[in-house]
C-alpha cells in the first residue's frame, strides 16, 4: 500500500523536474555564451602575485648582497671587481627604491597615468645615466672604492 503512493510520487516529482530542466538548461547555457563573449572585469585584471615576490626578493638580494661588498671594499681597499659591482648594484639599489615610490604614489589607476608614465620613463632615463655614469668613471678615472676611500680620508 506505501509503495504505490511513493511510486506515484517519485513520478509526479520526475515529471516535475523535466518540465523545468529544459528552462534551466537554457539559461545555463545563455549564461556560458554571456560569459564567452564577455569577460568580466575579475577575468581580465586579475594581477600576477608572483610580480610583487620576485621584486620584493630581488630588493632584498639587491640591499643584502651591498652589505658584504662594501665591508669588503672597507677591508681590502680599491678594488676593480667591487667598483664594476658598486657601479651596478647602487644605481639599480636607487632604481628599484624610486620605481617603489612612483608605483605606490603616482599609481596609473589613482593618480593622472600620463604623469606616471613620464616618471617612469625619467626614471628609467637618469637610472641609465646614472649607470653608464659610474662605468665611465670607473673605466676613465680613479673608480667609486678609490674615491670613497679619498673623500673618507679628506
Amino acid at each position: 500500500m506505501n509503495t504505490p503512493f511513493a511510486l506515484s510520487k517519485l513520478v509526479k516529482h520526475t515529471v516535475t523536474f523535466k518540465k523545468q530542466l529544459p528552462p534551466v538548461l537554457s539559461l545555463h547555457q545563455q549564461h556560458r555564451m554571456h560569459s564567452a563573449q564577455q569577460p568580466t572585469r575579475q577575468q581580465t585584471s586579475t594581477p600576477d602575485r608572483k610580480l610583487g615576490s620576485v621584486h620584493w626578493k630581488l630588493e632584498r638580494v639587491t640591499a643584502i648582497s651591498m652589505v658584504p661588498l662594501i665591508s669588503a671594499t672597507f677591508i681590502m681597499g680599491p678594488n676593480t671587481l667591487a667598483d664594476v659591482l658598486l657601479g651596478v648594484l647602487l644605481p639599480f639599489h636607487v632604481h628599484m627604491g624610486f620605481d617603489a615610490c612612483i608605483t605606490d604614489y603616482f599609481n596609473p589607476s589613482r593618480a593622472n597615468p600620463l604623469l606616471c608614465k613620464a616618471m617612469t620613463y625619467t626614471l628609467h632615463t637618469s637610472s641609465t645615466a646614472v649607470m653608464l655614469g659610474c662605468a665611465l668613471f670607473n673605466y676613465r678615472d680613479i673608480g667609486i672604492t678609490e674615491f670613497i676611500q679619498r673623500f673618507w680620508a679628506a
